[in-house]
């Protein structure tokens, strides 16, 4: 696949021009001939990276020509995108968020540009950035998340007050976005049953603990805000490398003798960002304790056996050990609480920290 240019597709002929002006202030460039380069690195780009096509050309589409052209038409036989507008804003019921798209057949990272923009763009306006095929997606602990065209690969920004209530809550958020993604699909009416599951604290999983979807988030602090960027990877129409959500979707209508439609890939990505709206605002009302339940509802650990194997610590002197303990939930940090033979309840952080679940094993680092 090439590597194509960036569309920015927006329903506002105000916003879209804006968009391009902020893209300047996080590092784009103009070519001679007036179009846009954006660079697609995480870091200022070397010489070297520039002559390796590390600049993607932007243009913007108004969403009018994805959706104008007769059916049977020239035009309508070669959309300007293969992001499907039409479909996606029909899903989509956001104040702010996935507002405008940034697209590209292919592109190194979402996650990449989205913490570029971050830092210039204004809160009331909502960016969605969007790849068919991501060359070096990005997963947690520097991990590399396969990206094979099928899979929803999206980011986008969020900014949040330090002193509001998930300003406070800040590990929370990457719960926040899993849940989302599963209830972008439980509370589709007639989907309630579908086979999907969150292993703590990010990744959505089937019952069978087979992996369909991962989250990353990152953020930076500057002026009493967290800047923040989200992204998730999730199989929505590939069946391949594990499994995807049609399949999970047809295998609920041969057990069920249902007959549910699947999901395309921009219904999934709007209804997330739907989801994920509301339950930000929710928990900006009401705290953690409007955001735990739901998320334990769907979660795979309740009273599940564990070890937590603690490493040797050669600065502190402390002795490698292991724990046996009965996961009992998560306290309002989003920690895991699990609840060890002596009757005491031991918090374990996810950041730095290994959960195997085949194995019931908690690794716990120092």
């Amino acid at each position: 696949m090439e590597n194509s240019s960036i569309k920015l597709l927006s329903r506002s002929k105000v916003i879209a021009p804006l968009i391009m002006d902020y893209m300047l202030s996080a590092g784009a460039q103009i070519r001679p001939d007036g179009a846009l380069l954006f660079p697609v690195g995480s870091n200022k780009l070397t010489e070297e990276e520039v002559q390796d096509k590390q600049w993607m050309p932007v243009e913007i589409v108004p969403v009018e020509q994805e959706h104008s052209a007769s059916p049977g038409s020239p035009e309508a036989a070669t959309p300007v995108t293969h992001f499907n507008t039409s479909e996606y804003y029909r899903h989509l019921r956001t104040e702010a968020l996935g507002q405008s798209v940034l697209y590209a057949r292919q592109m190194r990272s979402t996650q990449d540009i989205v913490d570029r923009l971050a830092s210039v763009l204004p809160e009331d306006i909502g960016v969605l950035v969007v790849a068919e095929q991501q060359t070096s997606g990005k997963g947690r602990s520097g991990n590399v998340w396969e990206s094979p065209i099928g899979c929803a690969m999206f980011s986008f920004p969020l900014f949040i007050s330090l002193s509001s209530k998930l300003g406070k809550s800040l590990t929370l958020l990457q719960h926040m976005v899993a849940t989302a993604c599963v209830l972008a699909v439980k509370n589709t009416s007639g989907y309630e049953d579908v086979d999907l599951r969150i292993k703590w604290p990010n990744d959505i999983l089937t019952s069978n603990k087979v992996k369909v979807g991962g989250v990353l988030v990152t953020s930076t602090i500057f002026r009493q805000k967290a800047c923040c960027g989200i992204g998730v990877g999730f199989n929505v129409t590939n069946s391949k490398p594990t499994l995807c959500l049609n399949d999970l979707i047809r295998q609920h209508n041969l057990s069920k003798s249902s007959n549910l439609e699947t999901f395309t890939v921009e219904q999934f990505i709007a209804r997330v960002l739907t989801e994920f709206e509301g339950l930000v605002k929710t928990f900006q009302q009401s705290g953690a304790n409007a955001l735990l339940p739901v998320y334990l509802q769907h979660w795979l650990h309740q009273d599940q056996q564990v070890e937590i194997k603690t490493e040797a610590n050669c600065q502190t002197g402390q002795q490698s050990s292991l724990l046996k303990g009965t996961i009992t939930g998560l306290d309002e940090y989003g920690f895991l609480q699990v609840k060890l033979a002596d009757g005491k309840i031991q918090s374990v952080q996810s950041d730095g920290n290994r959960f195997d679940m085949m194995a019931n094993l908690l690794s716990v680092r120092h």
